[in-house]
């Protein structure tokens, strides 16, 4: 089957010490834009899904297992080392990106390393979903590349791109996404919309598949 082309684009604040969390994302593929809002709140996701941008949003709320959402705000210094020691790296220069001085390194990983270091976020249940879904990411996962901006001063990752092929019932989707990291350990207040507690919740809990 002919290839589809999948561009996602999102804006994401994060509360490590609260354990909350709100993402902005839009996702752009040959059958038309979709916006997808996830507040992590109180052990809980609540989602809400517009068909197109801007159509009435479809709200629902999910509980989420305690070791999984302890496990999604958990330092990830040591499964992100571990994964770039399986992985193919190269320096690709120095670049300023939104004012700051950055090194550029382009990473090639190991899917193996890759799906641990999903699993050590996400929780065990991460490669369970997975295979449910009739997905095995070491077969459907092809050409991934993460290119980072490091800054120079301080060593924290600035920006990432990432680009992968990921191969559903023969079918090769082309995916890119791009992140930019800004306000390291600056207050950030993440407010629930009023609508949202009137969401339905899910019958099973969240086992880490998001």
């Amino acid at each position: 089957m002919e290839g589809q082309t999948v561009t996602i684009h999102g804006v994401s604040l994060i509360d490590y010490a609260d354990k909350e969390m709100v993402m902005n994302m839009t996702m752009e593929s040959p059958m038309g834009e979709m916006v997808t809002r996830m507040y992590y709140v109180n052990q809980k996701v609540y989602m809400c899904i517009e068909v197109p941008p801007g159509a009435p949003p479809s709200w629902m709320k999910v509980k989420v297992p305690l070791e999984d959402w302890n496990n999604m705000f958990a330092p990830i210094d040591e499964p992100l080392s571990v994964m770039l020691e399986n992985s193919e790296i190269k320096y690709l220069g120095t670049e300023r990106i939104d004012g700051t001085d950055c090194y550029v390194i382009s990473i090639k990983p190991d899917v193996k390393a890759l799906t641990s270091y999903l699993e050590s976020i996400m929780g065990p249940e991460f490669s369970e979903s997975m295979i449910q879904m009739g997905m095995n990411l070491t077969e459907a996962l092809k050409n991934l590349n993460i290119k980072m901006w490091v800054t120079k001063q301080d060593f924290l990752i600035k920006k990432q791109e990432i680009t992968m092929t990921l191969t559903i019932m023969n079918m090769d989707i082309q995916i890119t996404a791009s992140m930019l990291i800004t306000d390291y350990n600056k207050p950030v207040t993440i407010t629930l919309p009023p609508e949202a507690y009137q969401a339905p919740e899910a019958p099973q809990p969240l086992k880490a598949s998001f």
